[in-house]
């Protein structure tokens, strides 16, 4: 047409510098060309409906980033940057299985070199009914962000489990060969596992990575673990929610370096496993290596069946400042078990927790348990409990606050301290608040100070007994409210070079059989400035003898005096006794007494 919107007859002649319309998009004729009928035009060059929605069309459109120094790139390069499961078919409408849409979602990641992996938003989740699994090559890094969640349905026996994204299904994720090269991160991913029978799934499962980074993630309902993630290192869990899974709400193995902050561990429970299960968070699993260099911080741990905190292979591990509350066995379990599967504990720093057992009726539980167990245990090195409030610990046989246990067969554990922890009802009646036992090599230090211990009734405020080099146990505070306590400190430390037991306090109602019970004919012994009751014990000092001031002869049963012992008379005078000689060893001994001025 000659003008926007007119027709043009058929054999209509146009001069030169006539505008052709198409639509409402003007074309001229150059100057001075006359355009006859029937005279062919060029075509406008323009991208046809057709052309850009074809699968070459966002190739042919450029997308240019604002601000200075973008750089152009076409649109596909530019959506390529974000893969979508949605991309590959997935319908996250909570029915239809999407497993093969996460394969090829996850398959192209690795095609491409890494990338980003995207769930949309859905208020039905993504169903997966199958196994998923995908190996990355090395130099890959992986992003997961999950704005849906994942509904794992009855997956094969044996399955792997859903693995970062929110879905339902079991998924296993590898970087390749141990600790490579690859990196990933899961953000806000949630699965949770809808199942009938025991499939031994784990909600997310990572391995052989370089980084990996956990941030706002969950997963529940799983029959085994709910995160697993083994023999990678850097690993960041942040203000993740492990719970109502079977085995144990988090796991790590052979990870070297990591942080866990933050996030809820609650209510993991046996359920349909075959065993004693129930861990809100285990650091362990290691046969060759072992979890190196980590800190668990921030962790709420609640009404786990078994353990709150387990660390049965790991070294330099500080864990602090977490909240355990209602366990079956354990509330912080620090101990090496087994030494054929080559595991290692050592240098753990537990220190700032609350541990409350809430008056679990199990039988043999612990607030805080570390060492090692078992004949053929493993090694077990330097333990520092610090600084932490304990409270309700245990009711039952076998219940204490804190409990340190070298096994015989185990390996020499170099340093135990038990220092400034705040303890309210933390033993049953008939065992100890605060014991340590080293069967095994002799311990080279125990140092147990400043610990204030209340307890409605106990047989033992403090026992420490085993070889031990040397062992110090002051400035602590111990009160037994009712009953009958045996000892209020029982320390027989059976060959310590060195002793001390100095500045403690032993208060209540209780009926106390013995102030203290102790070894003075141990080398180095010290025993001064103690009280029962208000009431000072004398003060005792070994070289494995000890010499005193007294008005008489010792008739004190509960203190062992080793032959050559002397007592002072200090009321000598003419026709009186100097004092008096320890003829025979024992609890007090024969005295005989020395001549008279």
């Amino acid at each position: 047409s000659t003008s926007a919107g007119n027709a043009l007859s058929a054999d209509a002649a146009l001069t030169a510098g006539t505008a052709i319309y198409s639509g409402t998009s003007a074309y001229s004729t150059s100057a001075g060309s006359a355009l006859t009928a029937g005279t062919a035009t060029v075509a406008p060059n323009y991208l046809s409906l057709s052309t850009a929605s074809s699968s070459a069309g966002s190739s042919l459109l450029g997308f240019l980033q604002a601000g200075t120094g973008a750089v152009l790139a076409t649109v596909q390069a530019k959506l390529e940057q974000i893969v979508s499961v949605t991309d590959f078919g997935a319908v996250l409408d909570g029915v239809t299985d999407d497993a093969a849409a996460w394969r090829s979602a996850l398959a192209h990641l690795e095609t491409v070199g890494g990338g980003t992996l995207y769930i949309p938003h859905s208020s039905n989740g993504s169903v997966v009914n199958s196994s998923i699994t995908q190996t990355f090559s090395a130099n890959t890094t992986i992003f997961v962000i999950c704005n849906s969640f994942v509904i794992a349905n009855n997956c094969p026996n044996g399955a792997a489990g859903v693995a970062v994204f929110n879905l339902s299904g079991d998924v296993i994720l590898s970087g390749g060969a141990w600790v490579g090269t690859t990196q990933i991160s899961l953000i806000g991913m949630r699965v949770t596992k809808n199942a009938t029978s025991v499939n031994n799934l784990q909600g997310i499962n990572l391995s052989g990575f370089n980084r990996v980074t956990i941030q706002d993630c969950g997963v529940s309902g799983v029959d085994n673990t709910g995160i697993y993630v083994v023999q990678s290192s850097n690993l960041f869990v942040g203000n993740t929610n492990c719970s109502n899974n079977c085995y144990a709400g988090m796991q790590l193995g052979n990870v070297n370096g990591f942080v866990i902050q933050g996030g809820a561990y609650n209510s993991n429970i046996t359920g349909n496993m075959t065993g004693d299960y129930g861990i809100a968070l285990s650091v362990g699993n290691s046969y060759t290596y072992h979890n190196r260099d980590g800190v668990i911080t921030g962790v709420k741990a609640n009404s786990n069946g078994r353990k709150g905190i387990d660390v049965h292979a790991g070294q330099n591990i500080n864990i602090h400042d977490n909240l355990v509350r209602t366990y079956g066995e354990s509330g912080i379990y620090a101990v090496a078990e087994n030494a054929a599967d080559g595991k290692v504990v050592a240098n753990i720093n537990i220190h700032d927790n609350v541990i409350d057992g809430a008056s679990n009726t199990g039988t043999n539980c612990s607030g805080i348990e570390a060492g090692t167990y078992g004949t053929d245990c493993g090694t077990s090195d330097t333990f520092r409990i610090h600084n932490n409030r304990l409270s309700n610990t245990g009711s039952t046989a076998g219940s204490r606050a804190i409990y340190v246990l070298n096994s015989t067969g185990g390996y020499q554990i170099n340093t135990i301290i038990i220092n400034d922890n705040d303890i309210t009802n933390g033993s049953s009646p008939t065992t100890e608040v605060i014991y340590v036992e080293t069967h095994g090599l002799r311990a080279k230090r125990v140092e147990i100070h400043g610990n204030i211990v209340h307890s409605t009734a106990a047989t033992y405020g403090i026992r420490n007994e085993g070889g031990i080099t040397a062992v110090s146990i002051q400035d602590n505070t111990i009160i037994v409210d009712s009953g009958t306590c045996t000892y209020g400190v029982y320390s027989l430390e059976g060959g310590s070079v060195n002793a001390m037991i100095a500045n403690n306090s032993i208060l209540g109602a209780a009926t106390f059989v013995n102030q203290m019970q102790k070894d003075i004919s141990l080398i180095g012994y010290k025993q001064f400035h103690n009280m029962v009751g208000g009431v000072a014990v004398k003060d005792q000092y070994g070289s494995g003898r000890s010499i005193q001031f007294n008005g008489a002869a010792s008739t004190d049963t509960g203190s062992y005096y080793r032959q050559g012992s002397i007592i002072y008379n200090t009321a000598a005078g003419t026709g009186i006794p100097l004092g008096w000689v320890c003829s025979t060893s024992g609890q007090p001994g024969v005295w005989v007494a020395m001549a008279n001025l």
